[in-house]
């Protein structure tokens, strides 16, 4: 009869999991099934996946597929004879997906003995260095450098936003080399709103770190202002509206506020002889143009009459 203990040792070996990790004494209502998830973290299940896509970093995914698989306490395999951490190869290749996954398995059909490895060996059997080598292409870094200098913060877009979007492409446009701390800096700053970029420029920030802080605290303290000055929540309705419809509107407010001030006011007697002179000197130049239009008419009349019977004549000469 198979005992408990064998039990475990079965099930660590079939779903990888690190020797003795099922040993420790169940706590209490705890069940095997409640160990197995604690010690393996659910197993597959959480691991990071990898498509291969152009907005994808593959050293950003080697990482964090790196740390989900120590913390899920997976045995990585031995280190010798050419045999380098093949377990942790072989989860790695079951996050595969899309583009990647499809590279896989040509890579396999043409030379089955490659991409079995997890190591940092420069040979077509490391899985890890070949993936970096398949999906760091240079047409890509090309195209994201490109990007990266015509990148413009979007109607609306948040400071923390645009950041986000930029340090994504700078990451994918610099793949195994390092753009200049100027460069960088200017180029997140000419894609920041006019405004807002010219005042992070005026603080000469010394590097990306620092812009992106200032840029951070320009927004805050602008967004206060308007805040104190007009009783809008810029956070509230960011999503909605941008910055210059906002104060276009409240300006708008201000003025019909003055010209209802200036309706409320009392009006003197005058101000009253003003306006019925005024009126009366309109009526009097609206009847002397329609007169005047009267005159045009009749004339263009007249010369009509004179006309049409000599046309007539022209008429039945030529015929």
């Amino acid at each position: 009869m198979v005992t408990e203990a064998q039990i475990r040792k079965i099930v660590e070996n079939a779903i990888g999991l690190a020797p003795n990790a099922l040993d420790n004494a169940l706590g209490a209502g705890q069940t095997l099934i409640d160990r197995i998830q604690t010690a393996g973290m659910g197993g597959i299940v959480g691991m990071p996946t990898f498509s291969g896509k152009e907005d994808e970093n593959g050293n950003d995914w080697i990482r964090q597929f790196e740390i989900a698989f120590k913390i899920s306490g997976r045995i990585a395999g031995n280190v010798e004879g050419g045999v380098c951490r093949q377990n942790k190869a072989n989860v790695a290749i079951t996050c595969l997906r899309g583009t990647a996954l499809q590279w896989y398995n040509e890579e396999k059909e043409r030379v089955a003995a490659n991409l079995v490895n997890w190591c940092d060996h420069n040979d077509d059997r490391n899985l890890k260095n070949k993936l970096i080598d398949r999906f760091t292409r240079e047409d890509v870094k090309r195209r994201k450098m490109i990007e990266l200098t015509r990148i413009k913060q979007e109607k609306n877009e948040s400071v923390e936003e645009y950041t986000r979007r930029f340090r994504s492409i700078l990451r994918i446009a610099t793949r195994g080399q390092v753009l200049h701390e100027m460069y960088q800096v200017n180029y997140y700053i000419q894609g920041l709103e006019p405004t807002l970029g010219y005042q992070i420029r005026r603080s000469n920030p010394a590097n990306l770190n620092d812009g992106i802080n200032i840029a951070r605290r320009e927004e805050e303290a602008k967004n206060e202002l308007i805040m104190k000055t007009t009783d809008v929540n810029i956070e509230q309705i960011r999503q909605e509206k941008n910055i210059e419809e906002i104060l276009k509107e409240e300006t708008n407010k201000k003025e019909e506020n003055e010209i209802y001030k200036k309706m409320q006011k009392p009006v003197n007697e005058k101000d009253i002889d003003k306006l019925s002179k005024a009126l009366e000197q309109f009526r009097a130049e609206k009847i002397a143009m329609g007169e005047m239009l009267n005159e045009i008419k009749n004339q263009q009349r007249d010369i009509n009459r004179n006309t049409n019977p000599r046309n007539a004549r022209i008429m039945r000469c030529m015929l």
